[in-house]
């Protein structure tokens, strides 16, 4: 079993505490929506290239860790990946190959997700430090796009890291909604 998918179980399964803490209005169905919908299309980003079996282990880059954050901090952390996310493909869609179109999309949802789930941040400044590995990560990646971006090998990796990286939003957000919703 690959690492990424006891990762996903791990946390799907990871109850989140405080739930009931979070100051957050009624969140729509629309978020869920907008989850599926961002990764679906996020899907038809990934470069289509052939690339060779032996290309992945060269490149290395720490994937985001789900630490012990406080539940407070989840949304906060959500966004900022969203955020990150979104600049980077702003920066790099060209270089990395992808048609303006695609990155339009990508931009759209993820600008709606943000509006869904800015409500649910509170005391941001508090949670400065939650995600100091976020920004690091993301430059980690901005530096390989400029270095590197135009080798097919790159782009795929880039895609497939910032593929785990949305995955993670969204079951840290999607688990979010059902806490809330069982509160």
């Amino acid at each position: 079993m690959s690492c990424t998918l006891l990762l996903i179980l791990f946390i799907s399964l990871m109850p989140l505490s405080n739930a009931s803490s979070l100051r957050c209005p009624q969140l729509h169905m629309k978020g869920q929506f907008l989850l599926n919908k961002m990764l679906s299309n996020f899907e038809h980003l990934e470069p289509i290239e052939n690339i060779p079996h032996y290309c992945f282990p060269r490149l290395h880059l720490h994937t985001l860790v789900v630490d012990k954050s406080p539940t407070e901090a989840v949304p906060f952390m959500a966004i900022k990946v969203l955020n990150e996310t979104n600049d980077f493909y702003l920066e790099n869609c060209k270089r990395l190959g992808l048609t303006r179109e695609l990155c339009w999309e990508l931009f759209q949802i993820l600008h709606q997700l943000i509006e869904e789930f800015a409500p649910c941040m509170t005391y941001t400044v508090a949670y400065k430090d939650e995600t100091k590995h976020i920004s690091r990560h993301y430059r980690q990646i901005r530096k390989l796009a400029q270095k590197r971006g135009n080798s097919s090998c790159v782009r795929k990796f880039i895609w497939s890291v910032n593929e785990k990286n949305l995955q993670w939003v969204t079951l840290l957000l999607s688990r979010m909604q059902k806490q809330l919703l069982m509160n």
